[in-house]
């Protein structure tokens, strides 16, 4: 992730607390079709086959702010779908969608463009220390559809993929503005310390719809964080 940047004012802080990657796999040219002009899939290995990832990040934001107004705080759950690609040769993540529990999702739609949406967003999770003991995830509404039920197991692995820097620590994002052009913004964190969670149970609506995933689709692993910050540098770059 490298060192951190010096803050601007249209700079975000947030703690993410409950934090969970849950991710699934699809062919690389299913994906592709799913993507804007100019933005490839990452091919990585699983279990022997090549295929693309995508992931729901979900989380609760603890004390979102931007720097330049350290007083006015929102704290909510937020689900990011994202998938890891490459324009060029740079790598990221494409976010088809992020759902926030708050009503300030108007900002970041109506200031830049973004594919924000506010509905409902529950994110419980009971911890020992660092080590989780379960992790839920309840998104009901009509653009999210996301269920997520995660348990601790000792000694569970994940595929290595999962843990590669391209999907653990990705600084890039780009998404389509609404005016169909490509916006893009960089984050900085510490380096994560996830442990891997055994599913239950998990759906992401947005996948279905973007006919990424199957409905019912097994995701193939998750990773879980009791807490991490997040600098998040806006306002977005076009193009």
């Amino acid at each position: 992730m490298g060192e951190r940047p010096a803050g601007r004012p249209w700079h975000a802080n947030t703690r993410l607390d409950h934090f969970c990657i849950v991710t699934w796999a699809m062919e690389p040219g299913r994906l592709a079709r799913a993507l804007p002009a100019g933005i490839e899939p990452q091919v990585f290995e699983v279990e022997g086959r090549e295929c693309s990832l995508a992931s729901a990040v979900a989380f609760e934001d603890r004390d979102f702010h931007f720097k330049g107004c350290p007083l006015a705080r929102i704290s909510c759950g937020q689900i990011n779908y994202r998938a890891y690609v490459r324009r060029g040769d740079q790598t990221g993540v494409y976010f088809f969608r992020t759902v926030l529990g708050s009503r300030w999702a108007v900002v970041p739609r109506q200031l830049w463009s973004m594919p924000w949406v506010h509905e409902q967003v529950l994110v419980r999770g009971c911890w020992e220390g660092a080590e989780v003991r379960t992790l839920e995830v309840e998104a009901p509404g009509a653009v999210s559809r996301t269920s997520i039920r995660l348990e601790r197991e000792s000694g569970l692995e994940v595929p290595p993929a999962l843990l590669s820097s391209q999907v653990v620590d990705p600084a890039l994002g780009w998404f389509t503005r609404f005016d169909g052009r490509l916006g893009r913004y960089s984050v900085w964190h510490p380096p994560l310390e996830a442990q891997a969670a055994r599913v239950i149970g998990a759906s992401a609506g947005p996948f279905e719809e973007a006919d990424i995933v199957d409905p019912g689709q097994d995701s193939i692993g998750a990773l879980v964080q009791r807490s991490v910050e997040f600098d998040v540098h806006l306002p977005p770059l076009t193009g």
